[in-house]
């Protein structure tokens, strides 16, 4: 899990003389729920992951035309996502370089300008500097509106998803996302025209410290068997024998690839040929009609791993939970979830989630509203699965906000070991068998290297 060339510059010690050492025991495999709780290593997190690793922040379908524009967040930074006039995705800082207010205050829209509530300053969709009012009498001829355009991050595109990146010296989103980049093809880039968000994304705050969601997204299937057991009574999903699963891992990011096809439609595709596999099970949101477009779109072994494990849900480090697997719809028949959550920290204890369902943009509508309706069904803060979730983490920090629970651990002690199918087709870590602790073991690994680098940008890779 080490970057190559990083060395450890600064241990992060808190006042009390606690290092993050002390904090997360690598030998024992166990981290304290303090750090779920702590303010000052909170801030030290907003400057050293949220300032420096690629940030998720929309989806590239919420910006159909030049001038559109969403506002989201990077930590606790608000920042306007737009496409300008020459059709290029930015990230702008929702700061007025002029007194430090906010831009935009209004949650989407299109607009040619983006223009300043408290003094009037006005500024391009890429961020360029445009005018002020009364500009001559205010600041003469020579202003520098250079100098004077909004903060930019570094934004880069990926199966649709928009990220952003405050840090230079980071490498590209492709080298960032490593070897799950695969993974992601095969669940959200398969089709000519891709996926397009339906709907108003669901918003909801959950009193809760960012790294509780984070964590379990990164492969956690064993709290599916007890807290997710009620799915199994109503015949939702059948987690009565365990959590089994091929955990994929690298650099942070986790996917968990089931046989989720099998487990819906009850068939049996042994012997068949790839494309019999598709025609029997079609991916989840796509017709028939769309194979011929799948099979062009993804290489031999991407189908592999599509008909026989496909990637179902997971989590791309540091903030982004991607879903895509069947579901059962509210007529008993099965569709899809196709669905991708961002997740904000609002302080220690608090975080927000931003919640899309997506759809194939070329599929026909009544599939597009089956798909939206089971989504929502199932996930989101409404929906049979994440009601469970969205009750645990409140409730983690409630015993991580007592002085006594501050003392106790979370444990990481269920140790697979990589287990490696035979002829697995990429380069990723690989955990074959009944689900442990080994992603997330990993994800705490991640944490920890990147907030023992220190703060400056050439530390960071």
């Amino acid at each position: 899990m080490a970057i190559s060339g990083l060395e450890v510059t600064s241990e992060p010690t808190l006042r009390d003389g606690t290092t993050l050492g002390d904090l997360i025991n690598e030998d024992q495999r166990e981290v304290s729920l303090r750090v779920l709780a702590d303010p000052e290593l909170y801030r030290l997190e907003l400057e050293r992951i949220f300032g420096r690793c690629w940030i998720a922040v929309a989806h590239e379908s919420e910006l159909p035309e030049p001038g559109s524009f969403v506002v989201r967040s990077i930590g606790e930074d608000s920042v306007v996502v737009t496409r300008s006039e020459d059709g290029d995705i930015n990230v702008l800082l929702n700061v007025c370089t002029h007194r430090g207010m906010p831009l935009c205050r209004v949650g989407r829209g299109n607009a040619k300008r983006l223009r300043c509530p408290y003094h009037g300053w006005a500024f391009n969709t890429d961020g360029r500097f445009l005018a002020a009012p009364f500009e001559k009498q205010m600041y003469g001829p020579d202003m520098d509106k250079v100098a004077l355009s909004l903060k930019t991050a570094r934004a880069e595109v990926y199966a649709g998803i928009v990220f952003a990146c405050w840090d230079q010296s980071a490498p590209p989103l492709v080298d960032y996302l490593g070897d799950i980049a695969w993974y992601l093809d095969i669940m959200f880039s398969r089709t000519d025209a891709g996926l397009e968000v339906v709907g108003e994304p669901q918003r909801f705050i959950i009193g809760a410290n960012w790294k509780a969601a984070s964590e379990q997204w990164a492969g956690d299937g064993y709290h599916a068997m007890t807290l997710h057991h009620s799915l199994t009574d109503l015949g939702l999903a059948d987690y009565s024998k365990g959590s089994w699963a091929i955990n994929v891992s690298t650099m942070g990011h986790n996917l968990r690839c089931t046989d989720n096809p099998k487990k819906f439609w009850g068939a049996n595709t042994d012997g068949l040929s790839l494309e019999e596999k598709l025609r029997t099970l079609p991916p989840p949101g796509t017709t028939p009609e769309m194979l011929d477009e799948v099979m062009r779109h993804l290489s031999e072994p991407q189908l592999q791993i599509l008909t026989d494990t496909p990637p179902s849900v997971g989590q791309i480090f540091p903030n982004l939970f991607v879903w895509n697997s069947p579901g059962l719809s509210a007529d008993g028949t099965i569709s899809a979830i196709t669905r991708i959550h961002t997740m904000f920290p609002r302080g220690h204890d608090k975080m927000e989630l931003v919640s899309w369902a997506l759809v194939e943009r070329d599929a026909p509508e009544d599939v597009k509203r089956k798909a939206r309706q089971t989504s929502v069904l199932m996930t989101g803060i409404s929906g049979f699965i994440e009601q469970d979730d969205a009750e645990t983490w409140p409730a983690i920090q409630r015993s991580a906000n007592g002085t006594q629970g501050q003392k106790l651990t979370m444990k990481y002690i269920a140790v697979l070991g990589e287990q490696r199918p035979e002829g697995w087709p990429d380069g990723a870590t690989v955990y074959d068998g009944f689900s442990r602790d080994d992603p997330q073991w990993n994800w705490w690994l991640r944490y920890r290297e990147l907030m023992t680098t220190g703060p400056a940008a050439s530390e960071a890779w």
